[in-house]
């Protein structure tokens, strides 16, 4: 992960990526301690990628990980483009400080913009228990093969975590059978991942609204 610029005016990104350790609560405005924008950049051994690199690290790295991403300044701009596909992203809930509830370490992009074909926003319905706005997606063959793929290997077994995301962990719901949806360097929302998920539609939630919602679905479909 690294600062950077966000996107050019107008140009919206969109990426799924997966959780690689617990979250963290980021510091708040005038609380103890400062900010960071990068506080992983003097670590003296790799930042893992994955879930299970993170799990192979020792007690203490994994320790030293979890107060530095606690250090993460939320307002901070960091890239999330096709280039930096393959890279790890840090991304808060908000990137107001005084929103954010919680600080993410995400794995490299599983899917992003140009693997989606068509984007519809979609009211709530509450006759099947949807309460909130949402985007539903159609994949292309590429995005929804690369999305079978990730939800092959990492989901809960059907069943429903019934715990925080930050409890995530081997002994529990592994951390990456939740996937970000990360736009304009904020995470969206992380929900967990039940069951494979085969075909080319899926769905992504968040705190949209109605207006909110469309005006994403429209800018995703350009």
């Amino acid at each position: 992960a690294g600062s950077g610029s966000t996107p050019p005016a107008g140009e919206v990104t969109l990426t799924f990526r997966p959780l690689v350790m617990p979250p963290a609560r980021p510091p708040k405005p005038g609380g103890p301690g400062r900010p960071m924008a990068d506080p992983f950049q003097n670590l003296d051994f790799p930042l893992p990628l994955t879930e299970a690199a993170y799990n192979a690290l020792t007690p203490a790295h994994r320790q030293q990980l979890q107060a530095l991403l606690a250090a993460f300044d939320c307002s901070s701009d960091q890239l999330d483009g096709e280039p930096q596909r393959t890279t790890a992203l840090l991304a808060c809930d908000s990137r107001d400080p005084a929103k954010a509830t919680m600080a993410y370490l995400l794995g490299p992009v599983i899917l992003s913009g140009k693997d989606i074909s068509d984007a519809t926003a979609s009211a709530p319905d509450p006759a099947t228990g949807k309460s909130q706005w949402t985007i539903a997606l159609n994949l292309t063959s590429a995005g929804a093969q690369a999305w079978a793929d990730y939800t092959g290997k990492h989901n809960t077994g059907g069943q429903n975590p019934g715990g925080s995301i930050s409890s995530c962990a081997p002994s529990g719901t592994p951390c990456a059978a939740y996937v970000a949806f990360t736009t304009a360097g904020a995470v969206l929302s992380s929900p967990y991942v039940m069951d494979q998920i085969n075909g080319p539609a899926t769905q992504i939630s968040g705190p949209f609204t109605q207006q909110s919602a469309q005006e994403l679905a429209a800018a995703l479909r350009h």
